[in-house]
Parts: structure tokens; sequence; C-alpha cells
């Protein structure tokens, strides 16, 4: 019996060191000052931002599948280039590309805080409104 509590605890230990603490840091702040401000301005009736929230969720999604150029998860290496391109072209563009793909994998710190925002306001109102 205390085998089994000892591996439960084990297992328990195991999945908490693997979490990510820096994204999870980054992810409760986002969605601490971002959920909080829309549901004051709800409360307090400001038509705006409604709108603004999903203009801004708009331009975000684009910014974000533009920068990440599409969804794939591939990376690119010298292979996948065009052949008339030289050396220093490739190396530049394979730079760019992983500066690209960092902004928006930033972006989705404001991305999914918005998208969550508007799931739990859906279903506020639709359920309890």
């Amino acid at each position: 019996m205390k085998k089994k509590k000892k591996a439960e605890k084990s297992q328990i230990g195991a999945a908490i060191k693997q979490i990510n603490w820096k994204l999870f840091a980054r992810l409760f702040l986002s969605f601490a000052v971002i959920v909080p401000f829309y549901f004051v301005c709800v409360y307090y009736r400001l038509k705006f931002v409604v709108h603004l929230y999903a203009i801004t969720l708009l331009v975000l999604c684009l910014a974000y599948v533009i920068l990440a150029r599409g969804y794939s998860i591939k990376p690119l290496d010298e292979s996948l280039l065009p052949d008339d391109w030289d050396a220093e072209t490739k190396m530049r563009y394979l730079e760019n590309d992983a500066k690209r793909k960092k902004i928006a994998k930033n972006l989705l710190y404001f991305i999914i805080p918005i998208m969550f925002t508007f799931m739990f306001d859906m279903i506020y109102i639709n359920f309890f409104g």
C-alpha cells in the first residue's frame, strides 16, 4: 500500500517538474490583465470594448498566420529553399524565419487570453444572462 502511494507521489512530482513555469507565469499574467479589463469595461457598459477586442483578436490572428508562415510545424532547412539562391541568401532567410516564428509565438500570449475571454463571455451570455 505504501509503495503505491509513493509511486503516485513520484508521478505527480515528475509531472510538476515538467511544467514550463515561465510559460505558465506569462500566460497567467496576460490573463490577469486582459480578462479583468474586459469584464470591468462590460460591467460599466462601455460598448466599444467588445469591438476593440474583436478587432484586436482579428489583427493578432492575421499577424500570427503571416509571421508563422501558416500553421506548418515542419522546420525549414536549406534543401527546401530554391536552388538559385546563394548560401548567404538562404542563411538570411532561415535567420529571418526563426525571428518571425519567435515573434509569432509571443503573439499567442495575447491571442489565447482574448479568445478565452470571448468564450467565457459567450457562455455567460447564453447560459446565465
